[in-house]
């Protein structure tokens, strides 16, 4: 069956969550290489959930950053955070959810 029409891009993208410990950081940044790798749009990060800080997320969305061609978005669970925060590290993109 031959079609006629280009065929479309679908966007994808990833979310990853900062790891409990420092211990986990490694095994993240491994799944992150590995991410980048099929050219996701973006990969969200989970910023302050649960209620914790955000330490370890900008810890993240800086490797993102730093280390890979894809663009980092903070997934604000609006806990604590700001757009600020996320935004010294150089993230410029935010998502945002209701009832999250």
């Amino acid at each position: 069956m031959s079609h006629d029409r280009p065929t479309a891009s679908v966007p994808v993208s990833f979310e990853v969550y900062p790891p409990r410990t420092d211990e986990g950081m490694p095994r993240l940044h491994e799944t992150i290489r590995r991410l980048a790798a099929v050219r996701p749009d973006f990969i969200s990060v989970t910023f302050g959930a649960g209620g914790s800080g955000g330490g370890r997320s900008l810890d993240v969305l800086t490797h993102i950053l730093r280390e890979t061609d894809v663009p980092p978005l903070a997934h604000l669970t609006c806990v604590g955070s700001t757009y600020a925060d996320a935004g010294e590290v150089g993230e410029r993109g935010h998502v945002g959810l209701t009832e999250d």
